[in-house]
């Protein structure tokens, strides 16, 4: 290995870059279980995996518009997660440059909001999948959803 292999194998450990994760979701649903599908790749060479998984996060937010502060009015927001889910699609093995398929069905937890977006408030799912390895996790960046 040359040392601008080197580099830029030092700079992927750091970053998390080497890999390309995408996430996608299908017919999510507060009552039936629902797919979400993960392809990745790396963008050159083999890389080593411990895991690929996903989180799914809703969390909702409420504004208070207008509010007097010492510093004059503003609004106030607040936010709180009402669920969050972590599965494991894959245990150890070796990612390369053609690429995985990962899917798995999700069951949202009873007693969770659907998707809003009200005046005042919001509820919103999302999702992201990562790539554990030694290093930067390289990772989906986290994906809105609709769940009715």
């Amino acid at each position: 290995m040359g040392f601008m292999d080197k580099l830029k194998s030092a700079k992927n450990f750091v970053t998390g870059g080497g890999a390309e994760v995408l996430v996608a979701v299908e017919g999510a649903s507060l009552t039936q279980p629902f797919t979400v599908n993960v392809s990745a790749r790396t963008t050159e060479g083999e890389m080593a995996i411990t895991r690929c998984y996903i989180k799914i996060r809703g969390s909702e937010r409420a504004t208070v518009r207008k509010v007097e502060t010492q510093t004059g009015k503003r609004d106030v927001h607040s936010d709180v997660n009402t669920c969050e889910l972590s599965v494991d699609l894959c245990g150890a093995g070796t990612l390369t440059t053609e690429g995985a398929q990962f899917s798995t069905q999700v069951t949202l937890p009873p007693g969770s909001l659907p998707s809003y977006n009200g005046r005042n408030a919001q509820h919103v799912y999302k999702v992201c999948a990562f790539l554990d390895k030694s290093g930067n996790d390289p990772d989906s960046g986290w994906v809105t959803f609709q769940v009715n």
